[in-house]
């Protein structure tokens, strides 16, 4: 509970208390004087003006008081975060744990005026024997005509049961304007000691409350030029240095030194064409290496850009983003470890019957109740230099927006619209500038590529929002690879090019056919064995039964072929025949049954990962799969699921699997 009192016109006082009950041995009687804690606020703030706010302007020059006590109980058991998210930091704790009774004092003065302010703060924090600690911070601000002064900074104490330490930080940012430029310089630094109280000596790491806080330092500073903010084009560059010490033989002596350069420039004036754009040199030396371990020297350049398009009214968008970089890449290096079972979210065939676990027999099942393991990865002290590019774009075409009501022609291509999404990630070892940094030379077979990570999707409606009739034609292209320390290159490649169609037969009766054709490629420099070219073609009809908004059955039929051309061959063909029951209650909910028949035959290894790429979980010959979800409301606020799937495939027993979720929305 908590409350505020105005005592004058710029006179508050504020209080808050909180109790909690923290049942820490609910089946016993012993201990329950340690359950229950108590906190609480209490805040004093006062605004003394120095001169007549209506005849200054509302820039009235003004001295404001505060005074502040939190008072917290070790048994206080707060359910949520309540303070900062900066709180432990700026008290040098990493720990939210009450150890004791705590008592924190905060004060400060401060006067000034709309454009200036000066202020002083002081603060205590009091927890028993365990810990205490005093702050002290300063600001001043300066905003006068052309000169603009930013200064802040602080000084924190504290002691504790074994361990002492000295934090001190400031910045500050001075700026001039000049014409229709702004020049200014800046600089930092943090200094954060950690002593022994018994020896004096400084101590890398601390213990007890500090939680194994580091002791570190560094100076910074940076000049930069800048034209005006309010300007619809703007520019600027930036020169930034950096130093980093650490302790070594109870001094703190240089670790690293670095330096940045940056350019930006931005160009808002017309809000349907915008474009922004930025460039950074970063250079790392290191000073010593037994201070900074693992630490290696780099020479990177960093750029990024972005252009978005709005035009003819709709008709055209786009949006554009790329970057370019180079840097140190560690290689990948990871491990499966097994969780509960279905907990996890990769699946172990023993592909070549040796009892052991290689890297390339985990993958992810369609059957949640196969996966068993989760990938954890681990660094690695393998660094490779690189090159990394990027592109991001968005594009679609609507002649709807601005064909709509026309006739002729001009309607019947407004029937159409076309949906273009690009992503590429790319890191390669090339230095040819126009191969480092170029996305779209994404051939996965490039011995210079280290990482590649592309998806296209284009698709073409045609009727796409029409009730009665709607088709769409799609194309996509999605490539992975990334080199792993123990294993080298892996690469994995889907494309295919799709057509789908709908037709409503009448308001119940709905008629669609999706056909697709592509090819599943993978490529492993380390295990032969997943090496493969799968050419695949399908096609689905599917027919919907839908009396009213709450009930639909569907019947379908699909018929899929796949060949792998690449060598060791193998060929299969797949034919399913499924129906699916929906019933939905609005507001209460949902229910979803289905059954599938799959008739599979195929001519290669069905334990390898070409088999279960192929046969996906199921075995050849007559397989059968049913599922059963039912979701329902059971507040307004929560939601139960209950699902149950069971397949029956050729030489294994009959899998049943059950879950129940429930799910809290706040």
């Amino acid at each position: 509970m908590g409350g505020d009192y105005k005592i004058a016109a710029h006179t508050t006082i504020m209080a808050e208390a909180a109790l909690t009950n923290n049942d820490v041995n609910t089946f016993s009687s012993f201990g329950k004087s340690g359950d229950v804690g108590f906190a609480g606020t209490l805040n004093f703030h006062n605004v003394a003006y120095l001169q007549d706010s209506a005849l200054s302007k509302g820039n009235a020059w003004k001295v404001i008081t505060d005074v502040g006590y939190e008072g917290v109980q070790k048994n206080f058991s707060p359910i949520e975060r309540y303070r900062s998210v900066e709180f432990s930091r700026d008290w040098n704790r990493t720990s939210d744990s009450i150890f004791d009774d705590q008592n924190i004092l905060n004060t400060s003065l401060a006067i000034g005026n709309r454009k200036d302010m000066l202020s002083y703060g002081f603060q205590a924090f009091l927890e028993g024997g365990n810990y205490n600690a005093t702050r002290q911070s300063a600001l001043l601000k300066v905003n006068e005509g052309r000169l603009n002064l930013n200064l802040s900074g602080s000084l924190l104490n504290t002691q504790a049961t074994t361990d002492k330490s000295q934090y001190y930080k400031e910045m500050g940012v001075i700026s001039y304007r000049i014409s229709k430029w702004t020049v200014g310089t800046g600089e930092g630094t943090e200094n954060d000691i950690f002593r022994s109280r018994r020896t004096d000596s400084i101590i890398t790491t601390s213990s007890s409350l500090f939680e194994q806080a580091s002791t570190f330092q560094y100076i910074k500073w940076n000049a930069f030029i800048r034209s005006a903010d309010t300007s619809k084009v703007s520019y600027g560059i930036n020169y930034e240095e950096r130093t980093d010490f650490g302790a070594q033989n109870d001094y703190m002596t240089k670790s690293l030194f670095s330096r940045n350069i940056s350019f930006d420039f931005k160009a808002l004036k017309n809000p349907r064409s915008r474009f922004k754009a930025n460039i950074t040199y970063h250079i790392l030396d290191v000073a010593d290496s037994t201070i900074a371990q693992g630490q290696q020297p780099v020479n990177a350049l960093v750029g990024q850009m972005q252009y978005d398009l709005n035009a003819a009214h709709g008709l055209i968008f786009s949006s554009t983003y790329y970057q370019a970089g180079s840097g140190l890449q560690p290689k990948e290096s990871y491990v499966y470890v097994q969780v509960a079972q279905g907990q996890g979210n990769y699946a172990w065939t023993d592909f070549n019957h040796d009892g052991v676990q290689e890297l390339n027999e985990f993958y992810v099942s369609p059957f949640q109740d196969q996966n068993d393991y989760i990938r954890v990865y681990t660094p690695t002290n393998q660094f490779i230099k690189t090159y990394t590019s990027g592109i991001t774009e968005t594009f679609s075409i609507r002649p709807s927006a601005v064909w709509n009501n026309k006739g002729g022609i001009r309607s019947f291509i407004s029937r159409f619209s076309e949906q273009l999404a690009y992503h590429v990630d790319r890191k390669t070892t090339s230095t040819d500038p126009l191969s480092a940094y170029n996305p779209f030379l994404n051939q996965p077979g490039d011995t210079n590529v280290v990482g590649l990570n592309t998806s296209l999707r284009n698709t073409i409606f045609f009727n796409q929002l029409n009730p009665k009739f709607g088709a769409d034609y799609s194309y996509s292209d999605a490539i992975n690879k990334t080199v792993l320390q123990e294993t080298g290159t892996q690469a994995r490649e889907n494309r295919y090019n799709e057509l789908h169609g709908r037709y409503n037969l009448s308001t119940k009766w709905m008629l669609e056919a999706d056909g697709k054709a592509g090819n599943d490629i993978s490529n492993s420099g380390y295990f032969a064995s997943s090496n493969f070219n799968v050419q695949y073609s399908s096609i689905q009809p599917k027919l919907s039964y839908q009396p009213s908004t709450t009930f639909r059955v569907s019947v379908f039929y699909t018929y899929v072929t796949k060949l792998n051309i690449d060598s060791g061959g193998g060929s299969s063909i797949q034919q399913t025949y499924g129906s699916e029951l929906r019933y939905n209650v609005l507001n209460k909910g949902s229910l979803l049954a289905n059954f599938n028949f799959v008739l599979i035959s195929f001519d290669g290894e069905a334990s390898s990962p070409l088999g279960f790429e192929v046969l996906q979980g199921l075995n050849v010959g007559n397989n059968y799969t049913w599922g059963l979800t039912y979701q329902f409301n059971i507040s307004q606020n929560i939601q139960m699921n209950l699902s149950y799937t069971g397949r029956s495939t050729p030489g294994s027993d009959v899998v049943n699997t059950g879950t129940m979720q429930v799910r809290a929305f706040f």
